[in-house]
């Protein structure tokens, strides 16, 4: 009797990016931090995005809700303040700058499962300034699945970029900047953005239209030539503080003096590697091999490895052929049928969101051993 052998055995279809990660290390909210679960239950913060056909969509309408919750003024900032305690006093109408419009979306997004981190920004003349001179900025970034990549959303202004209907990224509207293709990018402007007040500050209604005219002048875009990223978003924990990390290149070099104020380089750290700052998030990369059994020859099993780099990870979930998904873990063999089989597996977070999906194809070919 004639035994059936491997005559081919190779991967056709191959959607399965590499995971790229940075080293340094993001300090994630805990799962199980009580406040977080408050924020999002006491501001029914589902229900804010549930209209939303897509995640982008629910993370535009997340912006725009905390978009109008306050208005822009200077309103002193307690230490160890979180979001439950701005938005208990926006409610009493008080104001905040960018930075609380920045922290309060990082924390809102967190709290639903979306990974999101405060960015400060800031344009090229920085070191030595003057009176009045307004010259950072920050903003929220996002991790999207359904993009594979970072998003700026300005709560702020209620704005994000885009470039031929694809959000950008800070470093992405950067460059753009620095190339000198501000005009070809999309500045999305929602409506009733929050409005720009006096309150708290010293300034004259003059001087402060002023400020807001030259903040505008560029859609912002001229802010983005230095970038720091805070690696935290444990705003509600904060057992340990996440260091600032500062992108550096032949436009940018590392500050001595910013803001007439000389730098503590203990507080901050520098990268040139794009991987520290854009490291990829909540997608499977699975590996396949032939199986232990085959000793050197092909037989119709593989063994499958999965790995991921989700925060608040909970489980894979596998889908052979087209069938219906189920959970698995990170091993397991997979027999394979006679022509094309297809696996494709995705990570899904303790919010039970589901991560990005990564796909390869495999041809198997038997026939009698001759």
């Amino acid at each position: 009797m004639k035994k059936k052998v491997v005559k081919a055995l190779s991967i056709v279809e191959y959607d399965n990016p590499p995971i790229v990660r940075g080293k340094h290390k993001f300090l994630y909210e805990e799962f199980n931090n009580k406040k977080m679960h408050s924020l999002r239950g006491k501001y029914k913060l589902d229900k804010v995005i549930a209209s939303g056909k897509t995640e982008f969509k629910k993370m535009l309408l997340l912006r725009d809700w905390v978009s109008s919750r306050f208005n822009h003024g200077y309103c002193k900032r307690y230490k160890g303040e979180t979001a439950l305690d701005v938005l208990k006093r926006a409610e009493k109408g008080e104001c905040f700058t960018c930075a609380t419009f920045a922290s309060v979306l990082v924390s809102c997004l967190t709290s639903l499962g979306f990974v999101a981190r405060n960015l400060t920004i800031a344009q090229d003349e920085t070191d030595f300034i003057g009176n009045n001179t307004n010259i950072g900025h920050c903003v929220a970034e996002v991790w999207s699945n359904q993009f594979r990549k970072w998003i700026v959303l300005d709560a702020d202004t209620k704005a994000h970029f885009e470039k031929d209907e694809m959000p950008l990224s800070a470093y992405e509207v950067r460059k753009y900047w620095l190339e000198g293709k501000w005009k070809e990018v999309d500045f999305i402007q929602a409506k009733n953005p929050p409005k720009v007040v006096t309150m708290g500050s010293d300034f004259k209604e003059e001087q402060l239209e002023k400020n807001i005219k030259n903040f505008m002048k560029h859609n912002t875009m001229n802010y983005y030539h230095h970038i720091m990223v805070n690696m935290g978003n444990n705003r509600f924990s904060k057992k340990k503080y996440p260091i600032t990390l500062n992108w550096v290149d032949e436009y940018c070099c590392p500050q001595i003096v910013r803001q007439n104020v000389a730098v503590d380089p203990s507080k901050r750290k520098h990268t040139d590697n794009i991987k520290d700052i854009y490291y990829t998030l909540n997608q499977a990369h699975i590996s396949l091999s032939c199986h232990r059994a085959s000793k050197g020859i092909p037989v119709p099993v593989l063994e499958v490895n999965i790995e991921t780099e989700t925060p608040w990870f909970d489980y894979f979930m596998v889908c052979i052929d087209k069938d219906n998904w189920r959970k698995r873990p990170e091993r397991f063999t997979w027999r394979l049928k006679e022509g094309k089989n297809t696996i494709e597996a995705k990570p899904v977070n303790k919010f039970c969101r589901e991560g990005v999906i990564s796909k390869i194809s495999v041809i198997l070919r038997e026939g009698d051993d001759e």
